[in-house]
């Protein structure tokens, strides 16, 4: 039976191993990505098309489009330099000489160019604790920080965020500066101090378009009472600093307040709160394989995080779940296409909904090259098995059901077979070393072999205790190797 079994699994790999060659020979495209693109550098990468009858041409199906400023070669490759940052889905309409052609899809990401994008930083005020963070985008991590002309008692981080607290008063034009060994970016940012008091935040955290919006703003300052008026009504400013209303459209909208302390003091203070427009999901088609585990995030334009995610209709493939933080998980369990709809709410209640279509794909069976060498070794092992099956098979049909029988009764058995086999082994080795170190081994052997027998026929005896009292002599020795009863006239069927 462990022979069988190892037969079909090696028949079985070898066809996998056949198809997964089959496969590889055929046109198709490569499912690793392309090498990303930035904003204003030369680009140049090829398709991986894989398999075919070369040469291979590729083109753009559908209504695909390259990104603006690159061009795609009948060969494949994609050259130029990109104007615009983004992410692109290409599909692709492969052909090879001998008139194959296969279709394929593949991401391209344009990064943007290096820049600092923060462009305005929040009031200091003397004496007080001060917090800033800069951000930058084109550059890879990590990003190295340096400012000249801080005022004295602020520090920037590695991370990018000054922090510390100042004594000077005034505005100051700080030169920033960020790189990341590679490349750099520089901006120009003016940081006003003040001996008064400040909004705490500045801008205000973000809103969503078409929805309520509450949300109460301290003042850094010495510790005492504020008072807050509004100077302008876009949104309502409550005496103790709260902004509450409904922003109609998306974009910045800036508030004007007056702060006044209870030492008598007051200032104009401008506030600029984000506005976000209402949240979209973007409903991609999603190709998975079956019993392959992903983590998929579920793309969502617009709307202000915290976003929460659930499935308000149709039903995910089995084994797959939609997660609250918007990622799809698990391992789809059986192929097939399936329809799900999915909802988000962010953090002002906007919600939104749109379907999915989740395709699973049979699971593709591995590589050649990831088992091969798994295979010859199993092919080796099943030949030495079949080979050892041969010798034992000299011995004789009767000696290896006698074997089978005292395993599934005595376990004790087959260690005092084992015996049996070392000492035969050991009687090898002596018959080398010399002829009397030989006698006493041989003799051991014998020994040890006649102990194994009386075990054997022991257990056999158990055994049979337990069947009908008819033929039992007939069975002992059939039974046992080298039994030493055996019947003057066998009865019975013969085993």
């Amino acid at each position: 039976l462990r022979d069988e079994v190892r037969r079909v699994v090696l028949v079985r790999q070898d066809e996998a191993r056949r198809k997964a060659e089959e496969e590889a020979r055929k046109l198709h495209l490569a499912p690793r990505p392309l090498p990303p693109a930035r904003v204003g550098e030369r680009y140049e990468a090829r398709l991986p098309i894989m398999g075919g009858s070369p040469p291979a041409t590729a083109t753009l199906a559908g209504s695909a489009k390259l990104p603006a400023g690159l061009a795609m070669a009948t060969d494949g490759t994609i050259s130029g330099t990109p104007t615009a940052a983004g992410d692109v889905k290409l599909d692709l309409e492969l052909a090879d000489s001998a008139g194959a052609k296969a279709n394929g899809s593949i991401d391209l990401r344009v990064l943007p160019a290096p820049a600092i994008t923060t462009a305005t930083l929040p009031e200091a005020v003397i004496g007080q604790p001060y917090s800033a963070r800069l951000e930058a985008v084109g550059l890879d991590a990590p990003v190295r920080w340096t400012i000249a002309n801080l005022p004295s008692g602020l520090a920037v981080s590695t991370d990018g965020r000054i922090s510390g607290s100042t004594t000077a008063t005034g505005t100051r034009t700080l030169h920033v500066h960020a790189e990341d060994g590679t490349r750099q970016a520089n901006r120009m940012l003016e940081l006003a101090v003040t001996d008064l008091f400040a909004p705490a935040e500045d801008p205000l955290p973000a809103a969503t378009a078409g929805q309520p919006y509450r949300h109460r703003t301290t003042v850094r300052g010495p510790a005492q009472e504020y008072r807050w008026v509004a100077t302008r009504q876009p949104l309502e400013i409550a005496a103790d600093g709260t902004v509450s209303g409904t922003p109609s459209q998306p974009g910045d909208l800036p508030l004007q307040a007056r702060i006044s302390g209870a030492d008598g003091r007051s200032r104009d203070a401008a506030l600029l709160l984000p506005v976000n427009a209402r949240p979209l999901i973007q409903s991609e088609p999603v190709q998975i394989e079956v019993g392959k585990p992903i983590d998929r995030a579920i793309r969502v334009e617009g709307g202000t995080p915290p976003f929460a995610w659930s499935v308000a209709g149709g039903v995910l493939p089995s084994g797959l779940r939609l997660d609250p933080d918007g990622h799809l998980r698990g391992a789809a369990k059986d192929p097939g296409t399936s329809t799900a709809t999915v909802a988000v709410v962010d953090r002002w209640k906007a919600a939104t909904q749109a379907d999915i279509t989740i395709t699973c794909e049979p699971a593709k069976e591995p590589p050649p090259d990831q088992d091969g060498q798994k295979q010859d070794q199993d092919k080796q092992q099943a030949d030495k098995d079949q080979q050892g099956q041969q010798d034992k098979g000299q011995q004789g049909q009767q000696g290896q059901q006698g074997q089978q029988g005292q395993q599934g009764q005595q376990g004790q058995q087959g260690q005092q077979g084992q015996q049996g086999q070392q000492g035969q082994q050991d009687k090898g080795q002596q018959e080398q070393s010399g002829s009397d170190a030989a006698a006493q081994r041989e003799a051991e052997a014998r020994q040890q072999e006649q102990q194994a027998a009386a075990l054997n026929q022991t257990a056999a005896d158990r055994w049979l205790e337990q069947l009908p009292d008819e033929d039992r002599d007939v069975l002992r020795y059939q039974l046992l190797d080298g039994g030493k009863i055996r019947p003057a006239q066998p009865k019975g069927p013969q085993w």
